[in-house]
């Protein structure tokens, strides 16, 4: 019988610690006043994260087409995610205008 390797405990651990954490936060933001402003932020950060993050391993890295495919599946994700945010945070006013 294998043994229970404690560094994967511990990861498993704190995987499902975030996962509560990051949950009730989310809970507590939707249902505040700051929701829809906190949200598009968010993803806006997540947005520039998957295209700069993408574009990045796509020049750095000389990977096969398939790996290459799935890389430029993220950035279109990114480029999506950031332009449903920001189409909502303008027609939603906030820019003060």
């Amino acid at each position: 019988m294998k043994s229970f390797d404690t560094s994967k405990g511990l990861l498993l651990s704190s995987a499902v610690l975030i996962c509560t954490f990051a949950f009730f936060m989310t809970r507590r933001v939707f249902f505040s006043a700051s929701g829809p402003i906190v949200v598009d932020y968010w993803a806006f950060a997540a947005g520039i994260f998957l295209m700069g993050e993408g574009l990045w391993k796509i020049f750095n890295y000389n990977d096969t087409f398939l790996i290459n495919f799935f890389r430029l599946l993220r950035i279109s994700t990114g480029v999506c995610i950031f332009t449903i945010h920001l189409l909502q945070f303008v027609r939603d006013n906030r820019l003060g205008g």
